[in-house]
């Protein structure tokens, strides 16, 4: 095991940082072991799943719904969101994308920001999100379906 790993680190690739490669293998395996002792324990279980049901469902029924923001403060939001977007961009990368002017590159910030006011990207975006979440939980979804993943699985 020494010498691969002696072999691999010789290699000299300048776009691979070896380090990153092993420490994100290392952290992987820490997350597995905590998931497995801790989430997947038989007496942990109940437990849990006891204050995942009282966090999604307190005083057992439905959290309230949610109040829609009227069009100002649609406004007033998509605002203070570009505002905080160009906050934590450097000035350099300011200058480059949006030119000069704080206004102007507010507004083009919101303009971005408008793709996000379409509900059918939003959708496509929530449905990529789950299934790239689904596909690292169980890879063999990305290469066979549900219905020939039961089939193999009960055959």
């Amino acid at each position: 095991m020494r010498q691969a790993l002696r072999v691999l680190t010789d290699i000299d690739l300048p776009h691979v940082d070896m380090s990153f490669i092993f420490a994100r293998g290392r952290v992987s395996r820490i997350l597995s072991h905590a998931i497995n002792t801790h989430v997947l324990d038989a007496s942990q279980l109940p437990s849990l799943l006891r204050t995942a049901r009282a966090a999604l469902f307190p005083n057992n029924t439905l959290a309230p719904p949610r109040v829609v923001p009227s069009p100002a403060e649609a406004l007033l939001i998509r605002r203070r969101c570009a505002e905080t977007i160009l906050s934590l961009t450097p000035a350099r990368i300011q200058d480059v994308y949006f030119g000069p002017g704080g206004e102007r590159r507010v507004k083009e910030v919101e303009e971005v920001l408008d793709v996000f006011g379409d509900s059918y990207c939003n959708k496509h975006f929530l449905y990529g999100v789950v299934e790239l979440i689904v596909v690292r939980l169980m890879p063999e979804l990305a290469e066979k379906g549900v219905e020939e993943l039961l089939e193999e699985r009960l055959s």
